[in-house]
């Protein structure tokens, strides 16, 4: 996610919510040029949000909590939209 779609959080609470699901589908779309991430890779790449220093300092200057809800936000995605495709 990018500086722009950090700035969108402000007033945004829910992360199952349309509007952020929206932009947690385009992050994971830029991804793809680069690796296929399937629902266990972007979850753990959520994960890293929260979990490595740098991922977290970086959204923590927008918002003490955006880390956590971009991880939840990833989990909800990858959990609903990428585990299910996989499966069929």
């Amino acid at each position: 996610m990018n500086m722009a779609d950090a700035e969108l959080y402000d007033g945004l609470t829910q992360e199952k919510t349309p509007d952020v699901q929206a932009l947690i589908a385009r992050y994971h779309v830029t991804l793809e040029p680069f690796y296929h991430a399937t629902a266990e890779i972007y979850n753990s790449l959520g994960c890293l949000h929260v979990d490595h220093p740098e991922f977290r300092a970086y959204y923590e200057k927008y918002a003490a909590e955006l880390p956590e809800f971009i991880q939840r936000g990833m989990t909800f995605y990858a959990n609903c939209v990428l585990a299910p495709k996989e499966a069929s």
